[in-house]
């Protein structure tokens, strides 16, 4: 029985996660995923009845998107 070696699959995993790094970080850059975060967090803030974490939401949608 051929057994494949532990070195050479952690090879490929890492010439494969190499080819897709690029395309994974510019997606976590984009716009989509801070809008996504934005919501969640919005959606979290909404449970609670103070008032801070509303305006660190805000800052932190400041902080995001800057031309908002």
């Amino acid at each position: 029985m051929h057994r494949l070696s532990y070195y050479k699959t952690s090879n490929h995993l890492f010439t494969m996660l190499k080819i897709l790094e690029p395309i994974l970080f510019a997606f976590l850059r984009g716009s989509a995923i801070k809008k996504l975060a934005l919501d969640i967090v919005r959606a979290m803030v909404k449970k609670t009845d103070n008032t801070v974490d509303d305006r660190l939401c805000d800052v932190l949608e400041k902080a995001l998107f800057p031309g908002r």
